[in-house]
């Protein structure tokens, strides 16, 4: 995959979309883990077949954490690419929480 853009929707939710990078592609796995390191594979972290689509939505981590995500693609015999990688903050009210105080 190629384009990993990630998008903080909320306090507990990142929509994330790709581009399929082609060729055998059959499919995509999406992996995450809270804070600043990506999982060394998809099949680390909190991790998910999304099936064969550009996008997917990321929740279930604690409130205003940052996680990095990694996205691998697969082909019929189930190798799965090196992937790509993004970090992002959960947002608060679609601010990112550094510098904001809370009354």
């Amino acid at each position: 995959p190629s384009n990993l853009v990630a998008q903080a929707d909320n306090s507990q939710q990142i929509s994330i979309t790709w581009t399929s990078g082609g060729g055998s592609t059959t499919g995509f796995k999406v992996a995450y883990l809270v804070g600043n390191t990506a999982p060394v594979t998809c099949n680390l972290g909190t991790n998910a077949d999304v099936g064969n689509v550009g996008a997917s939505v990321i929740t279930g981590f604690p409130h205003y954490a940052t996680i990095t995500i990694r996205v691998c693609a697969y082909n019929a015999a189930g190798t799965l690419s090196s992937g790509i990688t993004i970090s992002k903050q959960a947002a608060v009210n679609g601010w990112y929480t550094r510098n904001i105080k809370h009354p």
